[in-house]
């Protein structure tokens, strides 16, 4: 998958992340709920923008912090589907 569209800025500040790394997103969120902790860190190493564009930063990481609220919804919407599925 393409870095294209993800905060990259050093030193910036970002309130939400590109949509089409929900699943990368969800699993975060889940781990992060399940190990106890606000606070995930992200890791990119994206082979197709040093390839295709020349981009010599092609490592990149992230550190981000949710809201317990968010993990809390995050791990409901999964158990939910998962018992629907189940059925």
């Amino acid at each position: 998958m393409s870095a294209k569209g993800v905060p990259w800025k050093l030193g910036e500040t970002y309130d939400c992340v590109d949509p089409k790394f929900r699943q990368i997103s969800c699993q975060l969120k889940v781990y992060c709920y399940h190990v106890g902790t606000r606070y995930g860190r992200l890791y990119s190493f994206s082979v197709r923008e040093m390839v295709y564009f020349n981009e010599p930063d092609i490592f990149r990481g992230w550190d981000i912090e949710f809201e317990q609220w968010e993990l809390e919804e995050e791990w409901g919407l999964l158990l939910r589907h998962g018992i629907s599925t189940a059925s």
